[in-house]
C-alpha cells in the first residue's frame, strides 16, 4: 500500500491553460440543455391552440396550415391585423398585475379584487388584474419562450402603421411561420450561451469542484 498525495485547485486558482481544459471538459461531458426544449414545445403547444395551427410531420418545431380555412389563410395586411385583434387580443395582451394597497386587515370586496389570507400575518393580500393596463409578457405558459414566439405578432400589431409597406403583405402563413422562425433563433441562442465559456465558468466556480494543476476534474 502506498500513499500518493496531490495538491488540488479551485477553479479560480487554476492557471488560464488549465481553466481552458476544465472548461473543454465539462463541455465534452454534455450539457443538458433538455429543459429549454422542453419549456420551447410547451410554448408551441399553447401557440397552436391559440391560432388553430397544427405540428409539422417532421418537428414540432414545423408548424401546419393546411387545415384552415382558406378565409383565414388569404388574409393579407390590415385585415389580418383586425381578425388577430378581434379573435386573440385577450389572450395575447393581459390586465396588468397589481397588489391593491399591499396587505390589510380586512378583505377587501370588489369584482376585480382577488383576495387570499396570510395566517402567519393575519392580514388579507388582495390582488387584481387592470382592465386598462394592459401587458404581454409571458402570456402562454409563463416562460420566456412565449415572448419569443408571439413577438412577430407583437411587432406586426404594434409597428403596422410606422411599416405599412412592409407590413400590407403580411400573410397568416408567414407570419406564422415568422413566429417559429424567432423561437428556433432563441433556442439555438440559448444552447449557443450554456456551451459558451462564460456560462461553464460559471458553473464550475459555484460547484466547488475540486481541480488537479492541470485542470482535471478530482474525484476522492
Amino acid at each position: 500500500m502506498k500513499t500518493i498525495r496531490t495538491k488540488v485547485y479551485k477553479f479560480n486558482e487554476l492557471t488560464e491553460q488549465a481553466k481552458q481544459n476544465a472548461i473543454n471538459d465539462y463541455r465534452n461531458t454534455g450539457i443538458d440543455t433538455s429543459f429549454i426544449y422542453d419549456d420551447a414545445h410547451n410554448t408551441v403547444k399553447e401557440f397552436n391552440e391559440l391560432f388553430g395551427t397544427k405540428e409539422g410531420s417532421r418537428s414540432w418545431l414545423d408548424i401546419s396550415t393546411g387545415h384552415i380555412d382558406d378565409n383565414i389563410i388569404n388574409l393579407k395586411g390590415l385585415r389580418l391585423r383586425t381578425y388577430i385583434i378581434n379573435n386573440f387580443g385577450d389572450k395575447l395582451y393581459k390586465g396588468k398585475y397589481y397588489n391593491y394597497k399591499n396587505n390589510t386587515a380586512n378583505k377587501l370586496t370588489h369584482k376585480r379584487i382577488v383576495s387570499k389570507y396570510y395566517k402567519n400575518s393575519n392580514s388579507w393580500g388582495n390582488y387584481y388584474y387592470s382592465a386598462i393596463t394592459k401587458e404581454n409578457c409571458c402570456v402562454l405558459t409563463g416562460v420566456c419562450y412565449d415572448d419569443s414566439i408571439l413577438q412577430p405578432i407583437y411587432d406586426f400589431i404594434e409597428n403596422y402603421k410606422a411599416k405599412v409597406d412592409y407590413y400590407s403583405y403580411m400573410d397568416f402563413n408567414t407570419l406564422m411561420n415568422d413566429c417559429i422562425t424567432e423561437l428556433e433563433k432563441d433556442i439555438e441562442s440559448e444552447v449557443d450561451a450554456m456551451n459558451g465559456n462564460e456560462y461553464i465558468t460559471e458553473q464550475l466556480e459555484s460547484n466547488h469542484t475540486d481541480f488537479t494543476k492541470d485542470g482535471k476534474e478530482f474525484n476522492y
